[in-house]
């Protein structure tokens, strides 16, 4: 399913997104996975707050899962970081990564991916980094 790319009508069962959005940085959305799309909707849904997206299929992520429509970033306001990431997780969302601007989310295929970017270094996604970010990063609480 990752590999099938939205529609009209795919579009027309989304109640948080929609292709001509003018406050979500989605790219080009006819190359945008359904199965992306479906498990945003599910994500936003579940955090109970707007999904803002900073980035789709453009931008300098044009590269990867995002050129193949199959990731999106973005942040949630108002919400912990731990709930954002577990919602992410709850989702199925194989590759997540937490920044201090907001989260990644993937459906890449292939081995989960768990990541965090500290200081402009890549680490990986573990307890000790997780709760650095979050005290020191979660501005969406706020």
């Amino acid at each position: 399913m990752a590999d099938t790319k939205m529609t009209t009508a795919d579009w027309a069962l989304l109640k948080y997104f929609r292709p001509d959005s003018t406050t979500d940085n989605l790219g080009d959305p006819d190359r945008l996975s359904k199965l992306l799309m479906f498990r945003a909707e599910a994500f936003r849904r579940r955090v109970g707050a707007p999904f803002q997206v900073h980035c789709g299929t453009g931008g300098k992520h044009s590269g990867q899962t995002h050129g193949q429509g199959l990731a999106l970033d973005g942040h949630v306001k108002g919400v912990d970081l731990l709930d954002i990431y577990l919602a992410a997780e709850r989702e199925g969302f194989t590759g997540i990564g937490v920044y201090n601007w907001g989260i990644h989310v993937d459906v890449r295929i292939g081995d989960p991916a768990r990541w965090c970017r500290i200081g402009g270094k890549y680490f990986p996604l573990d307890a000790e980094n997780f709760d650095f970010l979050r005290k020191k990063y979660n501005v969406w609480a706020m």
